[in-house]
């Protein structure tokens, strides 16, 4: 994160984890329906909010939830923001969901 206190990983095992950097400790694991290819903090400037975007690894679509309660998700081929749907709630990670085999993928949004 910008703040250096916490650092987020993705990898082939399909998890998202979170550590504390300061505790040495890990304090978010999510497992995902699908293989991430990259992961990073996302914030503007001067805000206490703080997202964690994860990328598929077909690599067209971005999805990033934050503290704002929103889920924006995004074209990366053209570097498009391609929805935004306002939540009732505090989201605290997102995940590609999809059925092996199909063409049908969902966003799916753990609540804080």
């Amino acid at each position: 994160s910008a703040d250096g206190n916490w650092l987020a990983t993705v990898g082939n095992d399909q998890t998202a984890k979170v550590f504390d950097v300061l505790n040495f400790d890990m304090i978010n694991m999510t497992k995902l329906d699908f293989t991430p290819s990259a992961c990073c903090w996302v914030h503007r400037q001067g805000t206490a909010s703080t997202k964690l975007a994860i990328a598929s690894a077909d690599g067209n679509w971005l999805a990033t939830v934050g503290n704002d309660q929103t889920a924006k998700v995004f074209d990366v081929l053209n570097f498009d923001m391609i929805n935004m749907t306002k939540l009732d709630f505090t989201p605290s990670a997102c995940c590609w969901v999809h059925r092996q085999g199909t063409a049908s993928t969902k966003l799916a949004i753990a609540s804080a």
